[in-house]
């Protein structure tokens, strides 16, 4: 992995770790060495270890409901596309309600139906290359076609749209 002048981000998350038992270190830091490997090298020169930090934490618990290698692309990789990576995925599993998140996982068709109710699309208020993160469209109830599929992807609650979360 190349970090570039940013190794020292790279190191304080690897030196960190989040979890008591029964997750012992190694595999702790296993799955932050696939993390790594699964973003773009220029993610590597100017991420944060906060933002690192964020999304492993919060993907963590949903390993086991994946096969490691969608798991590994789709859950724990923060990278999406071309956006600005963010903290957001604790803002999103505080953001709903205990009730809400159980109708998303019951019926994921749910997630859409609440997305055509309270978030507005607005396809012309937005550069195609700057989208907004998804803690604003929860925050602003707004956002074009790419920043909801932003949000509904890489939500806490939305993992897949809804399909196979963990409990």
């Amino acid at each position: 992995m190349k970090a570039r002048g940013n190794y020292k981000e790279i190191e304080c998350f690897l030196r960190e770790f989040y979890f008591d038992a029964p997750i012992e270190e190694a595999q702790e830091l296993q799955w932050k060495i696939k993390m790594l490997q699964a973003l773009p090298q220029k993610d590597l020169s100017d991420i944060t270890t906060p933002i690192l930090r964020e999304h492993f934490v919060e993907a963590y618990g949903y390993k086991e409901a994946f096969d490691e290698s969608i798991y590994t692309r789709n859950v724990l990789n923060p990278r999406i596309w071309i956006e600005m990576i963010t903290p957001y995925r604790a803002f999103i599993r505080d953001f709903f309600q205990e009730e809400q998140k159980r109708r998303f996982k019951e019926c994921p068709a749910t997630i859409k139906q609440w997305l055509d109710n309270h978030i507005r699309k607005y396809d012309d208020a937005e550069y195609s290359n700057l989208n907004t993160s998804p803690v604003g469209v929860l925050t602003y109830g707004a956002g074009n076609a790419i920043s909801i599929r932003y949000f509904c992807r890489h939500s806490t609650y939305a993992g897949n749209c809804g399909k196979n979360q963990p409990s």
